[in-house]
């Protein structure tokens, strides 16, 4: 097995950062991660160690020298969107995450709204990503959400004004020529439980406008879940022919 781990502390003033080398990553071993079924060394006490310490890089190998991490090509990056919305009162919460090609943690948001509906909470989450992306100067970006209706408002070219919901929509439609490459899919909930997390704890803690340069620390093993590939399982319903 091949490590590279590279981290990186982002302290408030803008100063020096901490870099560890993949020698000394390697030397902290007292706490076993394992992987599909592979040991992974001391990355657990890496992660454990690294308190509020980003991410930048993590790269695993088998011994065929396949690469096992990273999920996109290079030079792209994955926004994955999601809302929340509370049964008291449909309260409704907006965030994303940002990740590298790797899979790496760029940046995070959450937004406490207000009282809505779930496919608001989905457009604001999927605005405030794009206008995030944007800030940050990302010009190839996919872009995932678990709500199919908010990916098909996007491959729609026809929204009437007279939609309810047409000013956020056109507002998120109008970012998507703005930058290089923009596609929208849909995923299965199973895959983006980190933003979902992120998501209820927005709407619970009705958290103002907040970016995330770091993994917070209540979301660290979803991330690494979610880095690894590890989902969940649902049981659906499939409609039998019959005759």
């Amino acid at each position: 097995m091949t490590l590279e781990c590279t981290t990186v502390t982002e302290l408030e003033a803008g100063s020096s950062s901490a870099r560890r080398t993949e020698d000394e990553a390697t030397r902290s071993s007292d706490v076993e991660v394992v992987v599909a079924g592979r040991n992974c060394g001391g990355l657990g006490r890496i992660f454990r160690q690294c308190g509020e310490r980003a991410i930048i890089s993590v790269r695993l190998e088998n011994e065929l020298g396949e690469e096992m991490v990273g999920t996109q090509p290079e030079g792209w990056s994955k926004l994955n969107v999601d809302g929340s919305c509370l049964d008291n009162g449909n309260t409704i919460a907006a965030v994303g995450i940002i990740r590298d090609n790797n899979g790496s943690w760029l940046s995070g948001y959450a937004q406490f709204i207000g009282v809505g509906c779930s496919i608001q909470a989905e457009l604001w989450s999927l605005y405030l990503g794009l206008r995030r992306a944007k800030d940050m100067g990302i010009q190839l970006l996919e872009v995932e959400s678990d709500c199919q209706g908010v990916v098909e408002f996007m491959l729609c070219d026809n929204i009437s004004n007279t939609h309810l919901l047409a000013l956020l929509i056109l507002s998120c439609r109008s970012f998507l020529p703005q930058f290089n490459q923009c596609v929208v899919r849909h995923i299965y909930r199973e895959k983006n439980s980190c933003t979902d997390c992120l998501a209820k704890f927005a709407a619970a803690h009705k958290l103002p406008f907040t970016i995330y340069h770091v993994v917070p620390s209540y979301l660290k093993s979803v991330f690494w879940a979610d880095l690894f590939g590890i989902c969940g399982t649902r049981r659906i319903s499939i409609p039998l022919e019959t005759g």
